[in-house]
Formats: structure tokens, sequence, C-alpha cells
């Protein structure tokens, strides 16, 4: 049984989720859920979304940042890009995201 059936099969695992879920959408993360808690969950699911769903998904997400969050955002990934980008050129190894 994969997560996807664990999770609409209802039981305690659905349970769960269903609480995590109802954190995120509830408010900030600093009042609801640690980076590791959505990580774990994230590695959970990741691998048994549709890819319609997943960028559904991400963009819903992103939607809910304030112009700042996003921003911040946006530097973040631009900042990773460059180091991946001289990573690739043989400038040395790009420090851990995680």
């Amino acid at each position: 049984m994969g997560i996807l059936d664990e999770l609409m099969g209802g039981g305690q695992r659905q349970k769960e989720y269903r609480d995590f879920v109802d954190r995120y959408e509830q408010g900030n993360p600093s009042e609801g859920y640690s980076d590791q808690e959505v990580l774990k969950r994230y590695g959970d699911v990741s691998h048994a979304v549709p890819s319609d769903q997943y960028a559904q998904a991400a963009i819903e997400a992103l939607g809910k940042l304030s112009p700042e969050e996003r921003a911040a955002f946006v530097k973040m990934l631009q900042e990773r890009a460059t180091e991946l980008v001289k990573w690739t050129r043989g400038a040395g190894p790009v420090e851990p995201v995680c």
C-alpha cells in the first residue's frame, strides 16, 4: 500500500496529516509547525504526487507568502542558483542547504 492509499483510507496516518494540513492552513509557520516537520512530510509524499498537483500546491503555497517573504524566497533561490553554477563550473562544492 502506498502513501496516498494510506492517506485516503483513513486511520491514524490520515489523522496525523490532516492535523498538519490544518495547522499549515491556519497561519504562520512559526505558530504551528517546524521546518523539520515540513521536510519529513514533504519527503513522505512528494514522490507520490502527480506533477500537475505538485505544481498547483507550489503555486498555492507561494501565494500564501507576504511580498517580503516572496522577495526573500526569490533571493534565496538566486543565491543557490549562483552557487550551483559556480560548483558546476568547478569552483568547489556547494554548501548543504538543509
